[in-house]
């Protein structure tokens, strides 16, 4: 069975992983600091648009901000591979044997950009419902994985170079009659060798 992993919490420019000596974060440790936000999605902007020309396709749409260029990579039906010590993502994988391989992007810095519309597609026909509206906990397997990664220059000199932010979510729908929407499980910033889940992060500064 072949597998495409791909990389998180890394710089692309310098093609490293970090030395993994990772940590998860609480927010009680975060409540007197401010993190601020390299790259990310604007949460309320995340939506599926329905393909005219094919109904079992569907669309990833969503408004983003970058401080530097970002690559963007989007996962469907992938499984979230976590070192167990640090709770850090090292990597996601998707069965390629029997599903399309992620899809990477890069885009240039700036502020309130828009993900291209008919860019990003869900071919829904290819996996079972229950694989599309549920996250299985037992395996870490999420229906769409966002994955967004800071891209520093050359010669960066800063306190963070392997940046990353990731939004995890479901498709739901009532009926097979009904068009999916989308909804976010969670999301993940990583940097310095640290996890922390964005919701229960007090005072993140987001560049909008």
């Amino acid at each position: 069975v072949g597998y495409n992993r791909g990389q998180t919490g890394f710089n692309p420019a310098a093609g490293g992983m970090g030395n993994g000596n990772g940590s998860y974060a609480s927010t009680r440790k975060l409540a007197s600091n401010t993190i601020t936000n390299d790259v990310g999605m604007k949460k309320a902007s995340l939506k599926l648009v329905r393909n005219k020309e094919n109904s079992n396709h569907y669309f990833i749409e969503f408004d983003f901000f970058a401080m530097v260029d970002v690559a963007i990579n989007i996962y469907v039906c992938a499984q979230e591979i976590v070192d167990q010590n640090y709770m850090i993502t090292t990597c996601f994988a998707v069965n390629t044997d029997r599903y399309p391989p992620p899809q990477t992007f890069r885009f240039p810095k700036g502020l309130d950009q828009s993900f291209p519309s008919n860019t990003a597609v869900i071919q829904t026909e290819l996996y079972a419902d229950t694989q599309l509206q549920e996250w299985n906990q037992q395996f870490n397997a999420y229906p769409v994985i966002i994955h967004m990664v800071a891209i520093y220059p050359p010669g960066h000199q800063g306190d963070k170079d392997d940046y990353s932010n990731t939004t995890f979510a479901v498709l739901k729908r009532d009926s097979p009659d009904e068009d999916y929407s989308i909804k976010i499980l969670q999301r993940k910033l990583q940097l310095m060798g640290k996890a922390y889940l964005m919701d229960e992060i007090y005072g993140i500064e987001e560049n909008q």
